[in-house]
């Protein structure tokens, strides 16, 4: 897509506050190295920005906005598979599980600004995948619920073929404790837990059942049957 809109510094408005979503964008995957506040502002480290692009694209440098540069950005926003003409500002619109999307994307940035200043939300990754890393922590940690309240945690309870030895760091549970695992040829090696607050749960792996029980930031470390290593 072509465009005749030329954006310099000095610009302002949503064309400037796109692009800078889309330099971002660029920046994630290593073809840019300067990160721009999304604010609507053409200043100096979107000229920036849009320099390194510019250098990255094989284009003329001069850290404007043409058609040259625009087309050039949107073809590699459109190489990273993420949908940019759907609608994220207009109400009605709907984000569903599975979409790769801009308007995710936008979602995943407002979410955790938020959470800097609410302790119920914690920050997320933001890569416009709906649903990717849930998908991928509920592999290695899955929530069961009695209504509204967990019950217990099952680790390990479905793990891909390829993930047959790994470990993971700082998996959030409900009530407030973060979780470490370690596991080999599919069998669970160390599973630490960290409770910022009073925190109680039943947990099961392969078999193994156990019920912890820990005060405010204390931590435990299990081994495959789920008992303490001391």
């Amino acid at each position: 897509m072509s465009t005749s809109l030329v954006l310099q510094p000095g610009r302002i408005g949503i064309s400037v506050n796109k692009m800078q979503g889309y330099l971002n964008l660029m920046r994630q995957r290593g073809m840019i190295q300067t990160a721009l506040v999304e604010d609507g502002v053409y200043g100096a480290n979107m000229s920036r920005a849009v320099r390194e692009a510019q250098t990255y694209l094989g284009l003329p440098v001069d850290g404007i906005i043409g058609e040259h540069t625009w087309d050039g950005i949107m073809e590699e926003i459109r190489k990273m598979n993420i949908v940019t003409n759907i609608p994220v500002a207009v109400r009605g619109y709907a984000l569903r599980s599975g979409e790769i999307s801009l308007g995710v994307y936008m979602m995943q940035k407002y979410l955790s600004e938020i959470a800097q200043f609410n302790d119920c939300l914690r920050p997320i990754p933001i890569d416009g995948n709906y649903g990717t890393t849930a998908a991928m922590a509920e592999c290695l940690a899955q929530v069961s619920y009695d209504g509204v309240n967990p019950q217990a945690v099952s680790l390990l309870p479905a793990l891909p073929p390829r993930w047959q030895s790994g470990a993971v760091q700082g998996l959030c549970l409900p009530g407030g404790a973060c979780l470490d695992l370690v596991w080999e040829n599919g069998t669970l090696q160390t599973a630490a837990l960290h409770a910022a607050a009073p925190w109680k749960m039943r947990l099961h792996c392969a078999g193994a059942e156990a019920e912890i029980e820990l005060s405010a930031r204390q931590s435990v470390t299990l081994n495959a049957a789920l008992q303490p290593i001391h």
